[in-house]
């Protein structure tokens, strides 16, 4: 064989039903806490009592803190591409583009603008403390600018958006 080495099979565990869904509501229950008061703000034991698990449930599924904040990232982040996705890939107008910033604007104003950004804050919160952590959140915001992105350039295929020379400068079309 050579200097090939062979790798052991992976074992991954099984996880029930009823285990995916205590994860989740894990999950939910530090999404909601750390949105409102920050992930240093929020101890496992806060999570623990939110989601109605046990000690020994919270640490199946996660070994500490950091896990279930990098798996939080990993969810928080799911969840905003997947609302973002929702307006962004059928933007092909500038009556798209403005119902989409609508929306956002509306969906902060849910709670009169406290708590900012669901990925921003964390982003500030997480950036000098976990690597990890902060490239998911790069990745996650990465994502959602290709979706604007993409956007903006169906609408420019469509006329909704043109480039005016003099200023270069885009408007609508």
């Amino acid at each position: 064989m050579g200097d090939e080495q062979v790798a052991a099979p992976s074992r991954q565990r099984r996880i029930s039903q009823r285990g995916i869904a205590t994860r989740e509501r894990i999950l939910e229950a530090a999404n909601r806490l750390m949105f409102v008061r920050g992930v240093n703000a929020t101890t496992l034991d806060d999570v623990r009592e939110a989601s109605q698990t046990s000690k020994s449930q919270l640490y199946h599924h996660f070994a500490d803190k950091q896990e279930l904040v990098r798996a939080l990232v990993k969810y928080r982040g799911a969840l905003v591409l997947q609302r973002e996705r929702g307006g962004l890939e059928r933007l092909r107008s500038f009556s798209g583009l403005v119902r989409w910033r609508n929306a956002l604007v509306q969906a902060n104003s849910l709670n009169n603008g406290r708590y900012g950004c669901g990925l921003g804050s964390m982003a500030v919160e997480l950036s000098d403390q976990d690597e990890q952590a902060r490239s998911t959140l790069l990745e996650t915001f990465a994502a959602w600018e290709k979706l604007i992105s993409e956007g903006l350039h169906r609408m420019r295929d469509s006329g909704a958006l043109r480039r005016t020379p003099a200023r270069r400068s885009w408007q609508r079309g």
